[in-house]
């Protein structure tokens, strides 16, 4: 597990290029039934992030914008590979998982972009970026993970979506997850940040959730970008799976997708 486990990515690939459009492709849908046309407009002007594996994701704005410092991070990291490693599921209830919903608002959606554009794009494109994690874009991403029992108004809920994508691009492949899998691991990170995380405002948890959102889908869209273009493919699996540990503390790699979650590798 990295000491700081949330100062991660900081040098981020060069973004002298852009990520190439995916606009004339025909879309298929995503592993979590998310159709491409919904975002591939955020390719437009997404940075070329994913050069190097050093460019794993930079999401902890939002975890230090909350008040949230490494040792609650850590916690959470800890309690999170508990989670995983036990051998049976441990079920969350219903009102656990409330205490990870917020009301979202506008406002918060237009710093979240605005601080991503900071981090990845060039000053030129930040507004163009940033303008497109609207409220719109999210009410089609909600009502895509809906199937999922899933929403984007709640941490656990995007965390989880952020790590399904993760572990997909770790992997370079597009799985089918089912409702039971995202829900498995939509538990176990409500029961690890039940345990570990202090209370937090609607404000609080937006930040950090809209992030998870933001950056599953450049590496969504990135994974698909890749294909048939093997360079491209290997270093967004690199920069997944660099992302992953330092999120999560576990190695992608050495994880399966089952009902209950994610397990080890027998």
């Amino acid at each position: 597990m990295p000491s700081v486990p949330w100062q991660f990515a900081k040098a981020l690939a060069s973004t002298d290029r852009l990520v190439q459009s995916v606009a004339t492709q025909t879309f298929s849908r995503h592993p979590m039934c998310l159709p491409r046309y919904l975002v591939f407009a955020v390719t437009l002007v997404a940075p070329a992030i994913f050069v190097s594996p050093a460019a794993a994701q930079d999401i902890g704005g939002g975890f230090i914008s909350a008040g949230i410092g490494n040792a609650g991070i850590e916690a959470a990291t800890i309690a999170l590979e508990d989670q995983v490693s036990e051998p049976g599921h441990r079920t969350v209830d219903a009102q656990a998982r409330t205490e990870f919903n917020f009301v979202p608002t506008e406002s918060q959606r237009r710093r979240t972009a605005s601080r991503v554009a900071r981090n990845l794009v060039p000053a030129p494109q930040r507004d163009e970026f940033a303008a497109q994690f609207d409220d719109d874009f999210y009410a089609m991403i909600d009502g895509e993970l809906s199937y999922y029992g899933l929403s984007t108004n709640n941490l656990a809920d995007t965390y989880a979506f952020w790590w399904l994508i993760v572990w997909d691009a770790a992997h370079g492949v597009s799985t089918d997850t089912t409702p039971a899998q995202a829900q498995g691991v939509r538990d176990q990170v409500a029961a690890a940040l039940v345990e570990s995380f202090p209370e937090m405002s609607d404000s609080d948890r937006q930040a950090i959730s809209d992030e998870f959102v933001i950056h599953a889908v450049l590496f969504m869209n990135e994974l698909e970008a890749s294909a048939g273009d093997p360079a491209r493919l290997a270093n967004i699996k690199s920069s997944a799976r660099s992302a992953a540990i330092s999120v999560t503390g576990m190695d992608p790699l050495n994880l399966r997708v089952t009902d209950e979650g994610f397990r080890p590798i027998d």
